[in-house]
């Protein structure tokens, strides 16, 4: 699955599922025997990432270096600014690298 990500640098993520997820009908029709539950898998381990790439995007992990000034654009400030209003979120997801 990592190759099919890798040959195309990015699937769009559409959470509407209509005949099905968006990433779920690209990846099923490269991937034979493809399971949904894969792409969640590739997520915990850290093998691909969301992003925004003109819409919400899986990308993988190697891929991340290209992403991280646009990702941190909007500067600390608005960041500090995220946290503050979110903590118990924030806490939540920095605890799962160290859970593992």
């Amino acid at each position: 699955m990592l190759e099919v990500f890798s040959r195309l640098g990015s699937i769009q993520v559409d959470p509407i599922a209509v005949a099905g997820r968006s990433h779920d009908l690209v990846l099923h029709a490269r991937v034979a025997g493809y399971e949904s539950a894969w792409c969640d898998v590739l997520y915990e381990h850290g093998e691909i990432f969301e992003v925004t790439n003109k819409a919400l995007s899986l990308v993988p992990t190697s891929e991340f270096p290209w992403f991280r000034l646009g990702i941190g654009r909007k500067g600390p400030r608005f960041h500090a600014g995220v946290l503050a209003e979110n903590v118990a979120v924030a806490e939540r997801v920095l605890g799962l690298p160290r859970a593992k």
